[in-house]
């Protein structure tokens, strides 16, 4: 009887622990998340800016405009 309580206790640590190990690297992975979810934006806003540079070049510079 006291080998399994002992053993019984055991795989409670472990559960207890990788649990605990678990929330830890979900915290982490939604923190990163969230930081990844602003990139795109800043991406999204220097493409922009870019292209708008682009295109005042090209009017500048009397070409034609780009098609896509």
């Amino acid at each position: 009887m006291a080998i399994a309580s002992v053993s019984s206790n055991s795989v409670q640590a472990q559960t207890a622990e990788y649990l605990k190990m678990k929330a830890i690297q979900q915290n982490r992975s939604c923190n990163s998340c969230i930081v990844g979810t602003r990139y795109p934006a800043s991406s999204v806003f220097r493409d922009g800016i870019k292209k708008r540079s682009m295109k005042g070049l090209r009017e500048w510079q009397g070409l034609p405009p780009e098609h896509k």
